[in-house]
C-alpha cells in the first residue's frame, strides 16, 4: 500500500525536483520507503512512497524493475491472489527475489500485458513504464477502492494518488463545477476533482500512453455486471456464506499487524467472527466511545469481543479532541468532504496500537440492500417518470427532505440517486457557490450512470449505491483518511469474487423489505447473534450536530448566515450545514 506519481513534461528544467514534490506531499501515505526513476531522454519521471505490508525487506522496494530491466513498475494496493498467479507465473518460467505482491504483478504484466489486469483480485492503482517502447500503462482496480488522478494535455501528463500532489506542482485552477457538485452529493463526483482538468482515472480501466506523441489507447478489464444468473435462494444463501468466508481470509494475509474494525454492526462483526479462528488468538479489534451515550455501541460491541475472545480497544472522542484535530482533519480531506471525519479519528487509533492495517465492513450496505434506499427506491423511479409536465411543480421544493424530489426533473440517471441522498437542489447549489447553471448541467452530463440495466429497480440501486456513494464519497474518504495516518483499510466485502458472485443474485432472493440485509443474516444465522442483526440500523456516526453547534468549533457563516440560522435552529441537518462551510 503506497502512494504513487509520474510526471511527463517536456518544457520542465527541474524534472527531478518536480517529481520529488510531488511525491513527497503525499509522504503520509508511504512513511516507509521512498524512491524515484527518471528517464531524461523524454523526459519522463515516476516516483513512489511505501507503506510496507507485505515483504517488508528492502526487496519491495520501488519502482520495481521486471527481470529484464524493461519495464519499471510503481504500484499502490495489494493483490489478495498473488500467490495463486505467482505459482502460475513459475510454472510458465518466471524466478521470483522477493514475497511481495508487487513483484508477482509486475511479472504478470510482462508475461500477459493488459490482461493481467482481469486476472487480479485487489484494490490497486498501478503505472508501468516500457522503457524500450516508451509507453506508459495506467490501471485502476475493479470496485475503484484505489485512487488514480491524471491531467493529460497540452503536450504534457501529470498522474498520482493525491490531488495535494498536482497543488505541490502549482497546478491550483479550480474546477468551476466543484462546488454546486459538492453540495448536491456530498462529495465531488467522479471523474470530476477540486481542479480544473485533473480527473479520475474510470474503475476497471486500463490507459496506454505513447510517449513523446501521448497517443492515448484504453479499455475495461471489469464492468459491472447486474446479469441475474442465480435465482434459488439455497444456492444464493450458500454462495454468499463461501464467498464471504473466502475473502476473508484472503484479506488477512499480511505481514505486518492487522486488526478489525469493530462498531457493533452486522458488518463488522460478522468480519471478526469470521476472522478469529483464522488468527488463532491474535485478532485486534478497535471501536470508538463517546460522552454522549446515544452514540455508543459498546454493548453489541462486547457481545462480539466476548464470543471471539479478540484484544478489543477502546478509545474515547470528545468535543474537545474534534476541536483539537479539526484543522489536521480538513487538511487529510485533500478534496471536500460530508464524511471520513470518524475514519480519520479510528483510523488515528488503529496506527496508535501498532496496526498497519485493518479490516472494514464498507460495500455490505452496498451488495446486500442495506440503505433505506432500496426501499424507497421504486417509488421515486416511478415519480422521475412522470410526464415534464406533472414535475414541474417539483422544481421549486426547497424545504429538506423533500428538495430531493426536486431533482425528478433531470434527464440524467444520476437523477435517481439525488432524490435519495441529494443535499441541496440543483437551484440551491447554483445560488450557495454563485456557479453558472449551465456549468453544473454540462457536468452532470459527464456523470455516468448504469447501462442495460432494463427495470430491475433494486439492481439499479444496487448500481447506484455502489458507483456514486460507496465510490465518490467512502471507498474515497477511507483511502485519504488510512492513509494519513500510514494505515491500508481492506474491505473483504468488495472482494471481487464476492462482489460478482452477490450483484449476479436475484434482487427477488438477495433483498428483503421487511430485513435488512436479508441474505447475508440468512447466509451467518447460526454465527451471528440475533442481537446484532436484530436491532435498529445505527451507522457509523459522531455527535456532529452538537459540536458543530459550539462557536468555538465551527465559527458561524457570516456570508450565509440564513444557513447557519436554520442549522442552529433545527431545521437543516448538519451535514448540509457542514457542506456549505466546505464550499464557503
Amino acid at each position: 500500500m503506497c502512494r504513487i506519481a509520474g510526471i511527463f513534461n517536456p518544457i520542465t528544467q527541474s524534472l527531478r525536483a518536480d517529481i520529488t514534490s510531488m511525491r513527497d506531499a503525499m509522504h503520509r501515505g508511504g512513511p516507509d520507503d521512498a524512491g524515484i526513476y527518471i528517464d531524461e531522454d523524454i523526459p519522463f519521471a515516476v516516483g513512489h512512497r511505501r507503506l510496507s505490508i507485505l515483504d517488508l525487506s528492502p526487496a519491495g522496494h520501488q519502482p520495481m524493475f521486471s527481470s529484464d530491466s524493461n519495464l519499471c513498475m510503481v504500484f499502490n494496493g495489494e493483490i489478495y491472489n498473488f500467490p495463486e498467479l505467482r505459482t502460475e507465473l513459475m510454472k510458465a518460467g518466471f524466478r521470483f527475489t522477493s514475497k511481495s505482491d508487487s513483484e508477482v504483478l509486475l511479472a504478470g504484466y510482462q508475461h500477459w500485458d493488459v490482461d493481467c489486469f482481469a486476472r487480479l483480485n485487489g484494490m490497486f492503482a498501478v503505472a508501468i513504464f516500457d522503457r524500450k517502447n516508451k509507453e506508459l500503462v495506467l490501471a485502476r482496480d475493479h470496485a475503484g477502492m484505489k485512487p488514480l488522478y491524471y491531467y493529460l494535455g497540452e503536450g504534457k501528463l501529470f498522474f498520482a494518488s493525491e490531488i495535494r500532489a498536482f497543488k505541490a506542482l502549482g497546478i491550483n485552477e479550480e474546477n468551476p463545477a466543484w462546488k454546486p457538485l459538492f453540495l448536491m452529493f456530498g462529495n465531488i463526483p467522479e471523474p470530476f476533482t477540486t481542479l480544473k482538468d485533473v480527473v479520475m482515472m474510470e474503475k476497471g480501466m486500463w490507459m496506454k500512453i505513447q510517449l513523446p506523441s501521448l497517443q492515448k489507447t484504453e479499455g475495461y478489464f471489469y464492468k459491472d455486471d447486474f446479469t441475474v444468473r442465480m435465482t434459488d435462494a439455497e444456492t444464493a444463501i450458500s454462495a454468499a456464506r463461501q464467498k464471504l468466508s473466502a475473502a476473508v481470509k484472503r484479506h488477512l494475509i499480511s505481514d505486518a499487524p492487522l486488526g478489525i474494525f469493530l462498531s457493533g454492526g452486522t458488518d463488522s462483526s460478522l468480519l471478526t467472527l469470521l476472522a478469529a479462528p483464522l488468527l488463532k488468538g491474535n485478532l485486534q479489534t478497535l471501536s470508538i466511545q463517546f460522552e454522549e451515550s446515544q452514540f455508543n455501541e459498546e454493548k453489541y460491541q462486547r457481545l462480539i469481543i466476548e464470543k471471539t475472545k479478540a484484544h478489543h480497544h477502546f478509545f474515547r472522542v470528545s468535543r474537545d479532541d474534534f476541536k483539537e484535530h479539526l484543522p489536521e482533519i480538513l487538511e487529510a480531506m485533500d478534496m471536500p468532504t460530508v464524511d471520513g471525519i470518524n475514519t480519520w479519528f479510528v483510523s488515528r487509533f488503529a496506527h496508535k496500537i501498532g496496526l498497519k492495517a485493518v479490516l472494514s465492513g464498507l460495500g455490505a450496505d452496498e451488495i446486500f440492500g442495506g440503505y433505506p434506499s432500496f426501499n424507497r427506491f421504486t417509488a421515486l423511479k416511478l415519480i422521475h417518470g412522470f410526464p415534464e409536465i406533472t414535475k414541474r411543480p417539483l422544481k421549486t421544493l426547497r424545504a429538506p427532505p423533500y428538495n430531493k424530489l426536486s431533482f425528478a426533473h433531470l434527464p440524467f440517471p444520476v437523477a435517481l440517486y439525488l432524490m435519495n441522498r441529494g443535499l441541496f437542489s440543483l437551484t440551491e447549489a447554483v445560488e450557495l457557490s454563485d456557479a453558472r447553471t449551465d456549468v453544473v448541467w454540462e457536468a452532470l452530463h459527464k456523470i455516468k450512470g448504469p447501462r442495460n440495466m432494463g427495470s430491475r429497480s433494486l439492481q439499479y440501486n444496487a448500481w447506484m449505491e455502489q458507483n456514486f456513494y460507496m465510490k465518490h464519497q467512502l471507498l474515497r474518504d477511507s483511502d485519504v483518511m488510512g492513509m494519513w495516518h500510514g494505515l491500508e483499510i481492506r474491505m473483504p466485502f468488495l472482494d471481487k469474487e464476492l462482489l460478482e458472485t452477490i450483484n449476479s443474485i436475484d434482487p427477488s432472493v438477495k433483498f428483503n423489505r421487511c430485513i435488512t440485509k436479508y441474505l447475508l443474516i440468512e447466509a451467518f444465522a447460526s454465527l451471528l447473534p440475533s442481537e446484532i442483526w436484530a436491532r435498529p440500523k445505527q451507522g457509523f456516526t459522531f455527535p456532529f450536530e452538537n459540536w458543530l453547534k459550539q462557536p468555538d468549533i465551527a465559527p458561524p457563516l457570516t456570508r450565509k448566515a440564513h444557513i447557519y440560522h436554520k442549522f442552529i435552529n433545527g431545521k437543516l441537518h448538519w451535514s448540509r450545514y457542514w457542506a456549505v462551510k466546505m464550499t464557503a
